[in-house]
């Protein structure tokens, strides 16, 4: 089995959304800043595309269908084990916390609604708790790929782009919430603020541009770019709300939806993808010097269900003792100092 090499710029990259989500999930004063910071785009789409990137490029180096598929279930299944521990920290340490202070309530509600179905349906991937939905998502969408990829080698990514595009549409119009609402009493199908539906379309677009090796390099000088920019600081200035221009989308908020992955929001990250390839060459120069961020990429699944159980604990406690930005800040620098040791640990351990 052969073990495509690191991409240092992209892990970069995602080390750097990982962080920027750690911030959203932090109360603060800085979420004004880093929640959607460049429009109506927020890091877990950026997150997603690229996993998508770099699973097309194992994908490519493995080779096999049968290797391949067999390093996917395997991948799925450690995954899966993160995911059990996040879910038994809420089921047993959150929910009891809970019963104690008002301020940890938001992270069971679903449970509560829910009972038994909500904690079965939990171990399914198909209850996320808040905090606990990035994860599964990218599970379903890691197997996901066993059939995106198996169905592309014998009808061609035509019928596979085609048929993702297809789930993304029904899930404008609602199929996720009417699978729910048939569902209901049998599965308690609640996936937080990631529509598999809409996201599963992400995902096929990352992998079919990383598996068929499409090589996109717009300069500054071609003439798209500067509608491109236009595009993209127009975007800006509608969503941030430090801009005199913000709008307030009203009863078209479907177009920028995060969770079914709105047309606009759709476009608005097209045109972000667009510059980010025009700045691809100076981010790879960075590759050697931003070692935090990118060692933050490689290990970033795992950190992501390590940062899940801090941040219930670290918002819940913010909002039960009233805490103000400097406390939570320390707590924030907390939180990356355990993970810098994690990173120690796995780099340490690599290594040996």
């Amino acid at each position: 089995m052969h073990h495509a090499p690191r991409i240092a710029h992209l892990d970069i990259l995602r080390g750097f959304l990982l962080f920027m989500m750690i911030l959203d999930h932090t109360p603060g004063l800085w979420r004004a800043y880093t929640f959607e910071p460049l429009g109506f785009v927020s890091a877990a789409e950026g997150f997603i595309l690229i996993s998508a990137y770099l699973m097309g490029q194992k994908i490519n180096a493995i080779g096999s269908f049968e290797s391949w598929r067999a390093w996917i279930i395997k991948r799925s299944k450690k995954l899966y084990v993160v995911h059990l521990w996040t879910l038994l920290f809420v089921y047993v340490v959150i929910n009891a916390i809970a019963t104690q202070s008002d301020a940890f309530d938001v992270f069971v509600y679903g449970m509560r609604d829910g009972g038994v179905l909500a904690y079965v349906s939990g171990l399914a991937l198909l209850y996320h708790p808040p905090y606990l939905d990035i994860l599964p998502t990218y599970i379903m969408l890691l197997l996901l790929s066993v059939g995106a990829v198996a169905l592309a080698k014998r009808a061609g990514w035509g019928v596979v782009l085609s048929l993702s595009a297809a789930l993304w549409v029904a899930a404008q119009a609602g199929l996720l919430s009417a699978l729910a609402a048939a569902l209901d009493g049998y599965v308690y199908l609640r996936l937080g603020v990631f529509d598999i539906f809409a996201w599963q379309f992400l995902w096929c677009v990352g992998l079919y541009f990383s598996i068929q090796g499409h090589q996109f390099s717009p300069a500054w000088s071609h003439p798209l770019s500067a509608a491109v920019l236009v595009g993209a600081l127009i975007f800006y200035a509608a969503r941030v709300p430090y801009s005199p221009l913000m709008i307030d989308p009203g009863v078209y908020a479907w177009l920028f939806a995060k969770k079914e992955l709105g047309p606009l929001r759709l476009l608005d990250l097209s045109l972000l993808l667009y510059l980010f390839l025009m700045l691809r060459a100076p981010l790879k120069a960075l590759g050697g010097r931003i070692a935090f961020f990118r060692y933050m990429g490689r290990h970033s699944l795992y950190l992501l269900g390590l940062h899940v159980t801090m941040a219930m604990l670290i918002e819940g406690s913010t909002y039960h003792y009233n805490l103000g930005s400097i406390y939570v800040f320390g707590l924030l620098c907390i939180q990356f100092g355990v993970m810098t040791l994690y990173i120690a640990y796995e780099e340490g351990r690599l290594q040996r």
